[in-house]
């Protein structure tokens, strides 16, 4: 595996002494390393050039590029052959061993029905500027399919497969998919690349995945590419499915912010990645929000963002300062065709699950959730810039086991959810403030705003310490919540929270004829008192 600066990859920790037994006894059954590969075609000793080699080979062989500058483009033509460099592990031979495109279309192209078994490995690809390509996002629709400009370094198109390996992949440029695109019912690998400095003029600057198609990204530095005028660094869009595990996806640039993206009932894994120092070049808050809506999306932009998707964000660091949230999620509606191949529209519900991430520094909220059903399950969310989740209008949340402690804003601020469930998490330093940049002058709540309803909300069996708040409920507050349902609050330790004005412990405003069920709580020296109530 090439040794990639920063790559976040496990460390195996055995004595030096075991690794040389390991080594020695795999010499002695193998009679070498197990890596070593014989080329059945040489370029340039067969053929001049990585085209002519491939045009000359058949299915399962493999052709080895010695070091040089090849400048020309490559298509597999259906051939399920390996291409590789003479050793893609090592970071030397793959710097000098280029396919430069020229600026003349997609670098390296599959789109005849290859598998995976089409393969290639241990190159530098740049120089590229895509092809394009004729896509219908609305699946078994009678849309018109329109002509995009995809995958500047590689395109992998058609019902094609390939594996991407042990590449440099850089400065290229696309429509879409400024290093990568695959789409229209294809699939692939990418694994352990360097892909950095490609560009976009609107989305997916490093990777796309769009209409039915699969990908897996895995153990891959993903840096500094940069979409001018788009959203996302990498995208799964239209009934597409991604996995991405183990990258260090990091210094990239949008125009409004947003690293990850899926949409229009795509699904997304997102697991063991660090995600950090990405940011966008629209700054301030009403435009970058404007912008979103321009482009059809009325959340704020995030470090992951799923918009009508399914996801699972586990065991992820995310922390991006310059961006509004860590993870946006939200429903919207959607287009579906009907029997006659007509296009209507439907509500697609986001269901995500995230857990065990750190998730850290981001501009606005940890997470955002509007019209969805979110599990939040043991997470560390902290020192973000304002709250630590956010939930918002007839979403079903379930926040468990988690540190939620020292954001700038309530920890949990609710506006309108369908139901919440709050259990067993930390809730700790926290303080709500006005958030002029916003336009957020609800100060209440330090530890937990819920407001304007939260139709029925449990809290129970929290640590809910040392939060504080410039308003009302250092440790609770409930306003408004007059037309709704009633909320349960047991079995939580409510203690050092302070309020400037009212409810240290506790604060309730206009539950007209519903209530608190208050528990068997612990609710002690809080400032300036442990218990309010207002009419």
């Amino acid at each position: 595996m090439l040794k990639w600066e920063n790559l976040n990859l496990p460390k195996l920790k055995t004595s030096a002494i075991a690794l040389a037994l390991i080594g020695f006894m795999s010499f002695i059954i193998t009679g070498c390393s197990g890596d070593e590969e014989v080329g059945d075609i040489i370029v340039p000793e067969d053929y001049e050039t990585i085209q002519e080699a491939i045009d000359a080979s058949e299915d399962g062989e493999i052709i080895m590029v010695e070091p040089g500058t090849y400048e020309e483009t490559i298509d597999f033509k259906g051939k399920d052959i390996t291409l590789m460099s003479t050793d893609p592990h090592d970071e030397e031979v793959v710097s000098e061993t280029i396919i430069d495109g020229g600026g003349d279309g997609s670098v390296v192209t599959f789109q005849s029905g290859e598998s995976k078994d089409a393969q290639i490995r241990g190159f530098t690809i740049t120089g590229g500027t895509g092809t394009e390509i004729e896509l219908k996002l609305i699946p078994d629709s009678d849309e018109v399919a329109e002509s995009w400009i995809l995958g500047g370094g590689v395109l992998i198109d058609d019902d094609s497969s390939a594996a991407i390996k042990h590449n440099k992949i850089h400065d290229n440029y696309a429509t879409y998919g400024g290093a990568i695109t695959v789409s229209n019912e294809s699939d692939a690998v990418v694994e352990d690349n360097m892909i950095k400095d490609n560009k976009t003029e609107f989305d997916a600057s490093a990777i796309q995945v769009v209409k039915e198609s699969d990908i897996k990204i895995s153990d891959n530095v993903i840096s500094n590419n940069i979409s001018e005028d788009g959203v996302s660094t990498i995208s799964a869009y239209s009934h597409s499915e991604a996995l991405i595990d183990n990258n260090n996806i990091k210094d990239n640039s949008t125009k409004l912010g947003v690293t990850i993206l899926a949409n229009y009932k795509s699904e997304l894994q997102v697991k063991d990645n660090i995600i950090e120092n990405n940011f966008a070049e629209v700054s301030d808050v009403d435009s970058r929000l404007e912008g979103m809506r321009q482009i059809g999306y009325s959340q704020p932009s995030g470090s992951v963002l799923i918009n009508s998707s399914t996801a699972t964000i586990k065991s992820n660091v995310i922390s991006d300062e310059d961006e509004m949230t860590g993870i946006s999620i939200k429903s919207d509606q959607v287009p579906v065709v009907t029997e006659k191949g007509e296009v209507e529209s439907e509500f697609k519900i986001p269901e995500v699950l995230v857990k065990e991430n750190e998730i850290t520094k981001n501009w606005v909220s940890g997470i955002y959730t509007l019209d969805a059903e979110v599990d939040i399950i043991n997470n560390l969310i902290h020192n973000n810039n304002s709250f630590g989740i956010s939930s918002l209008d007839n979403t079903t949340i379930n926040i468990t086991d988690n540190e939620i402690v020292d954001n700038r804003g309530s920890g949990v601020y609710d506006f309108r959810s369908k139901e919440g469930v709050l259990k067993n998490n930390k809730i700790k330093r926290n303080v709500a403030r006005e958030i002029e940049e916003l336009g957020f002058d609800e100060p209440d709540g330090g530890g937990v705003l819920i407001m304007h309803g939260g139709y029925e909300w449990k809290i129970i069996g929290n640590d809910i310490v040392g939060n504080e708040a410039e308003g009302f409920g250092g440790g609770i507050a409930l306003t408004n919540s007059a037309t709704y349902e009633d909320h349960i609050i047991e079995d939580n330790h409510i203690v050092d929270n302070k309020a400037q004005i009212d409810g240290g412990g506790i604060f309730s405003l206009e539950m007209g004829d519903k209530d608190i069920f208050l528990g068997d709580n612990e609710i002690e020296s809080n400032v300036p008192n442990d218990i309010a109530e207002s009419q």
